[in-house]
């Protein structure tokens, strides 16, 4: 359960109910010896007065048939992210069917909002998301929320916040990163964003809560706070940014 939520209908009778995000199970992924970044995730999450969290520690060598996973593989690292995610998910709301905010520990906080709306039907919900390729879909749906807009979202990579709702999307996400992670592809884009997201519903902030910072990666190269960060437009959005270049 998502705790004590009211639920009402809007003037599109929508479905939709409230949540305190900061009374959510949550558990943040991190390695053993990076005990800088866990002290960092603790840090964060007290200071926006998170009540329930937990730190998960990540895999780093695969487990059972997963053993023939070549370290040298430039996907390797992506790959122990998303054994390490199914893990998670299998021992949290595959077992219990109770919904689980996971984050990732190279994730700083902007822009939250603490109590907010969220679809009834809501199978997911990407409170970080990335720019990615480009051609990520996102669609204004009428939700009431506090602030900025809810959107539905698909083609969205990257994996650092996700609430898991529905169980029957968190089994579907393990099936398509077990099938991506044998078959050598990346599991956030190949596989959740092109092949799974679609078939659910998944939901984002137009403006993401939390977003992966720079100053906390061990590879800075990937500039991955720039795809992160910047809040996600509509495809009415895109066409008047590319239209007009100084379109906020």
């Amino acid at each position: 359960m998502l705790g004590n939520n009211n639920f009402h209908k809007d003037k599109y009778n929508h479905d939709w109910m409230e949540l305190d995000i900061r009374n959510l199970r949550t558990k943040y992924i991190n390695i053993e010896k990076d005990t800088r970044k866990s002290e960092q995730m603790i840090s964060l999450l007290d200071e926006h007065g998170f009540s329930n969290y937990e730190r998960f520690n990540a895999l780093t060598s695969p487990e059972n048939s997963h053993a023939v996973l070549d370290k040298e593989n430039e996907l390797y690292g992506t790959h122990m992210c998303g054994l390490s995610h199914m893990k998670l998910l299998k021992e949290t709301i595959l077992k219990d069917g109770e919904p689980i905010l996971i984050l990732e520990d190279d994730v700083d906080i902007e822009n939250i909002e603490y109590e907010i709306h969220i679809p009834k039907n809501a199978d997911c919900i990407y409170f970080g998301i990335s720019h990615g390729d480009g051609n990520y879909v996102a669609e204004n749906i009428g939700y009431p929320r506090t602030g900025k807009d809810f959107l539905k979202v698909g083609k969205i990579f990257t994996t650092h916040a996700i609430l898991h709702i529905n169980p029957r999307y968190s089994a579907a996400a393990c099936a398509i990163t077990e099938f991506c992670i044998l078959t050598g592809m990346p599991f956030d884009s190949h596989g959740l964003a092109y092949q799974l997201q679609s078939h659910f519903n998944v939901y984002s902030p137009k403006q993401p809560f939390f977003y992966q910072s720079e100053s906390k990666q061990n590879n800075p190269l990937h500039n991955v706070e720039a795809l992160t960060r910047p809040r996600l437009l509509t495809e009415t959005e895109k066409i008047l940014r590319g239209n007009a270049p100084d379109w906020p």
